[in-house]
């Protein structure tokens, strides 16, 4: 799916989630700061909880980690601001923040680590792999079957992205053999990650 399209579905797909109860992007900061509950609370006022859009680049990257807090209802409401992020939606903004050095201090969200986080423990028979395969699905268990096919048409742009730089770079400029690609771990990951939500959008029922 072109770039284009693919933004324009994560934003009709995604269109009219609320944050509800769900646990917002500041609170969820002050969750991995290890703050108090009265300290999450104050910082949850500054948490957008009726337009995911209105979410500023600025605080995607002040709250960077915030996405290993989010529950269920915090997930749903922050992934389309998160694969828009990722899709250099925002790339304009984010020079102009380069401009002043503010990237120097903070890093991005990360949402493609947390789509593939569960492949290591897929075939792990430990309890703790159990446990965090629970995690996984839970945490993105309220997303229905078209919000799934977002995650996966924007894992197969990444996986477009990789190969046009390996095209690009390594077999026009190089000279290498275009199969090189077979061996980026990235790009094996990837594969692996739209087989996994394929499989997920095949379950769901919502």
């Amino acid at each position: 799916m072109e770039r284009d399209k693919l933004i324009s579905k994560i934003k009709s797909d995604f269109k009219g989630i609320k944050l509800r109860n769900g646990i917002g992007l500041w609170e969820a900061q002050g969750l991995d700061d290890r703050l108090t509950i009265e300290e999450c609370k104050k910082l949850r006022n500054r948490d957008e909880k009726e337009d995911w859009s209105n979410i500023s680049v600025v605080d995607l990257y002040k709250c960077n980690s915030s996405l290993s807090f989010f529950d269920t209802q915090g997930m749903l409401f922050h992934l389309p601001i998160l694969l828009l992020f990722a899709l250099d939606y925002f790339e304009e903004e984010e020079d102009r923040l380069a401009e002043q050095d503010f990237n120097l201090f903070h890093n991005a969200p990360d949402i493609e680590f947390h789509l593939l986080s569960n492949l290591k423990y897929l075939n792990d028979t430990s309890k703790n792999a159990k446990r965090m395969r629970a995690y996984h699905q839970e945490r993105f268990s309220l997303l229905n079957k078209n919000q799934i096919e977002c995650i996966i048409k924007f894992l197969e742009y990444r996986l477009f992205e990789i190969e046009s730089y390996y095209q690009e770079y390594y077999v026009e400029q190089l000279g290498a053999d275009a199969s090189t690609i077979k061996y980026d771990t990235n790009y094996i990951e990837i594969q692996e990650g739209i087989e996994y939500w394929n499989s997920r959008l095949e379950h769901n029922t919502l």
